[in-house]
């Protein structure tokens, strides 16, 4: 972690020197047109805020009052900052469950206020990639498979897949000890999300339109900044072998969503993202609570 805040602080540094070296705003008129250096007509590679803001405004629902020239930037290249979002994500939710547990000291209470969090936070965007995957992939041809994934309709297999998901991971959170959950949840929560990175740089989409196509396939950077990210998060809090366990959980269950996309639909999409992440969620908490404390 301090390794990452010194990134972004030496990023924004970076910013502000470049800006006002390069382009000094007072000395242009308005209506001047933008010179093609300057970092607000292009944007920079790496801006560290503009993505973890980006980011948390895309993965949350959260009414953050981003910049206009923020939403500019080209959503792949924030990707690398999702893990950082999702473990602002998975503190509230700590925070939620640390509170019940004092509240209530019954562990399964915890749980549940802690995954309600996640989900409502969240948006439950992941959760309805999810549902909309499963309904999906039972499909016949692989346009009607994309046709079913479209549609916003609720199937029976999208409907028993949240349940069970929802119910084991629910059951995995109260299976933790009290002392290691709030360092899972967090952990967890970074972990899910590199894996997907790494996914939509090496798959490409599976249609020409939806989230997955609007975003485009990160850089290779981006995906290894996601990984970075993710570890220095779920390192110092679960630990060294707890994180590389789950870290490989987690890349496990996404290899084994993608390859099943790619065969059924050939490709990713939005929602084949989303069902990605929820299953590598799972896996991470799952996998912490068979190796143990």
């Amino acid at each position: 972690m301090p390794a990452i805040l010194f990134a972004i602080a030496v990023g924004c540094l970076y910013q502000s020197r470049y800006q006002s070296r390069s382009c000094p705003r007072g000395r242009r008129p308005p209506t001047a047109p933008e010179p093609p250096h300057c970092p607000w007509a292009r944007p920079l590679l790496f801006h560290p805020l503009a993505d973890l803001g980006m980011m948390a405004a895309f993965s949350t629902r959260l009414a953050l009052p981003l910049p206009a020239a923020w939403h500019r930037r080209p959503l792949g290249a924030a990707l690398w900052a999702w893990p950082l979002a999702g473990a602002g994500l998975g503190a509230l939710a700590a925070a939620a469950w640390a509170v019940a547990h004092t509240a209530w000291g019954a562990p399964a209470v915890a749980a549940l206020v802690a995954l309600a969090v996640l989900v409502a936070v969240g948006g439950a965007l992941h959760e309805d990639g999810l549902a909309d995957s499963l309904d999906g992939l039972a499909g016949g041809t692989a346009a009607e498979r994309l046709a079913l994934m479209r549609d916003s309709r609720v199937g029976s297999f999208g409907v028993l897949g949240l349940v069970l998901t929802l119910r084991l991971r629910w059951q995995a959170l109260a299976a933790l000890t009290p002392a290691s959950v709030p360092g899972a949840v967090i952990g967890v929560a970074a972990l899910s999300g590199a894996p997907v990175v790494a996914a939509m740089a090496l798959v490409a989409s599976a249609r020409p339109e939806g989230r997955a196509a609007d975003a485009g396939r990160p850089p290779g950077w981006a995906a290894m900044g996601a990984a970075a990210a993710a570890l220095a998060v779920a390192g110092p809090l679960l630990g060294p072998g707890a994180a590389a366990v789950a870290a490989f959980a987690a890349a496990a269950a996404v290899a084994l969503v993608v390859r099943a996309a790619v065969r059924r639909v050939g490709g990713v999409t939005g929602d084949l993202l989303g069902a990605a992440q929820q299953a590598a969620e799972l896996a991470g908490l799952i996998a912490l609570v068979a190796r143990g404390p």
